[in-house]
């Protein structure tokens, strides 16, 4: 993922993805957990970046004082 090769910044791309990104894997994860495990389609590799990005903006999110 771009972030990860410090491409996109993470603080701009958090600014804008912060709370969609996490809700999305989470909606996802079923799916992507398919892919993983039907051979010839994924890896358990398949979405390690999204997955680690999402994970860690949900985390950051749950710190974040709410509005």
């Amino acid at each position: 993922m771009a972030i990860n090769e410090n491409v996109f910044s993470e603080r701009v791309a958090y600014a804008y993805w912060g709370d969609v990104l996490p809700w999305s894997f989470q909606a996802a994860e079923p799916l992507i957990q398919y892919v993983r495990q039907r051979q010839g389609e994924g890896t358990p590799s398949t979405y390690r970046d999204l997955e680690r990005v999402a994970r860690l903006w949900a985390e950051r999110n749950a710190r974040r004082p709410r509005r």
